[in-house]
């Protein structure tokens, strides 16, 4: 719940319990691109989605971090697929 602190900012106070449930819902932009993959998505195909390179949807498949821009696109189109697939 938001609190106020002494310097007007607002500040979120939360238990532990409800912090390991955010952080175990958590899912990295690797791993939405592993998933997407998994789902039958050509690296291409994916990249042409995302207006990247193949090279570059494999290396976010092997562990390296997107520019911002990129990761957000990826995480749109993810949140795309779970609709379709819902």
């Amino acid at each position: 719940f938001p609190v106020r602190s002494r310097t007007n900012e607002i500040r979120f106070r939360i238990d532990n319990k409800t912090l390991s449930y955010y952080r175990s819902c958590m899912i990295t932009i690797n791993e939405m691109t592993n998933d997407l993959l998994s789902s039958g998505l050509s690296q291409l195909a994916l990249a042409k989605l995302a207006g990247t390179s193949q090279a570059q949807v494999w290396r976010i498949a092997n562990g390296q971090e997107p520019r911002y821009r990129l990761g957000k696109t990826i995480e749109k189109i993810y949140g795309e697929q779970l609709q379709r697939s819902a």
